[in-house]
């Protein structure tokens, strides 16, 4: 069942006018700039400026002679992406239509930007490690030979079992070629993928599920548990969820075979990739997760406030807030009430007796001439008629 605080208790505004532009502000984790920082930093320092450590380099070797790829299947550009476009689709279906009616703009616009800022740190932390690592590794790609020597030249039986020179013994004058040849583990390409594609997929996991204490399939469910085609459209509707969540760990997956048949890294260079966004981007996903938990607590917390200051202002114009102390018109009113309660009976004490006593008359002097006396008991059992009250000068008259 959902907290009382995660969710506001009367309809969320949707509408544009009606997003908190500060709190959006707010409620968002702008500690996690410094990680980022640091992962630029790292990265920039390992991919720039340090070379990969110096390996014997055998003549031949079956397994980096194989030819390079006159180009890559997938540029690093799109690998990287592909799977934040993906990423951004999944995040405005949840945030402005599964969410919808479930929380406010303000609600859906701060998880929208507190997600996606996220997934950029993780993704930053993640190629930070990846660039770190390549170098201290320094494995030579399936293709560095032919980096080496030149695309076209070949091996001779003389060559086997001699060592190179990575820098004397290359044809090639692009030493920046062959540096990127000895970057095989853990392939760049799979650990970027699938750190966002896996980021992805929790993050889609937890809305749908765990979102707030409110499981939004288990909510169809119980909506339609007694309705065959309600149950066959929520079966489709699960299946459609599943199929967009393999299309995007099928991106991850596709481009890391890419980079095997591009003769780019081995097969393990691949997997210790997908090991290394496993390893550090689901931290970085739970943290998401439980930061965006408790920053909607806290939006709900202050839209209850709001609600409640709306109807306090809303009572008080209405005049049903009962407010402490008295205003002069409470004054001037009470005071009205405590002088005709005085005129009542001495105008009627005055009517029996056949004259008005000294009291009666200095009272009624006191009050002043055309004071409003209420109607005796015979005109309020003839209240229907409408008939205005009686004046200490009518009464004067009816006596003489």
């Amino acid at each position: 069942m959902p907290s009382s605080a995660s969710f506001p208790r009367r309809k969320p505004r949707r509408d544009c006018s009606s997003i908190n532009w500060r709190s959006v502000g707010k409620h968002q984790t702008y500690g996690a700039l410094v990680v980022l920082l640091v992962a630029a930093i790292v990265t920039g320092v390992s991919h720039f400026f340090k070379e990969p450590a110096v390996r014997p380099l055998p003549a031949y070797d079956p397994t980096i002679s194989l030819p390079s790829a006159p180009k890559d299947t997938v540029p690093m550009a799109e690998a990287a992406a592909l799977p934040f476009v993906a990423l951004i689709i999944t995040i405005a279906v949840v945030e402005f239509c599964v969410m919808r009616g479930k929380q406010s703009a303000t609600a859906s616009v701060q998880a929208a930007i507190h997600v996606f800022f996220m997934a950029v740190v993780g993704f930053g932390v993640v190629l930070a490690v990846t660039e770190a690592t390549k170098p201290i590794a320094s494995r030579f790609r399936p293709d560095f030979l032919a980096r080496c020597k030149g695309a076209d030249s070949q091996i001779g039986a003389a060559d086997v079992g001699k060592r190179l020179d990575i820098y004397k013994d290359c044809l090639t004058n692009k030493k920046a070629e062959i540096e990127d040849g000895r970057k095989s583990f853990p392939s760049g390409h799979s650990s970027n993928t699938l750190s966002t594609c896996w980021f992805c997929i929790l993050y889609l996991t937890h809305a749908l599920y765990f979102r707030g204490g409110y499981s939004y399939m288990g909510g169809l469910w119980r909506r339609g548990a007694r309705s065959f085609w309600w149950r066959a459209l929520l079966e489709l509707l699960q299946g459609l969820l599943m199929v967009w969540g393999f299309t995007v760990l099928c991106i991850a997956w596709w481009i890391g075979v890419s980079r095997y048949t591009d003769h780019r890294h081995n097969i393990d260079d691949i997997l210790g990739g997908f090991v290394a966004a496993l390893l550090w981007m689901t931290p970085v996903s739970l943290i998401t997760i439980g930061q965006l938990t408790f920053y909607h607590d806290k939006i709900a917390e202050e839209e209850e406030a709001e609600y409640a200051a709306a109807d306090y202002i809303a009572e008080e114009k209405q005049g049903a807030l009962e407010q402490p102390g008295s205003t002069p018109l409470q004054e001037q009113q009470q005071q009205q009430h405590d002088v005709e309660s005085q005129l009542v009976p001495a105008a009627a004490a005055g009517a029996a007796n056949g004259g008005y006593g000294s009291s009666s008359t200095a009272t009624a002097a006191a009050a002043g001439p055309r004071v409003v006396v209420p109607a005796p008991a015979a005109v309020a059992a003839a209240a229907p008629a409408q008939l205005d009250p009686p004046t200490l000068d009518s009464l004067r008259s009816m006596k003489k």
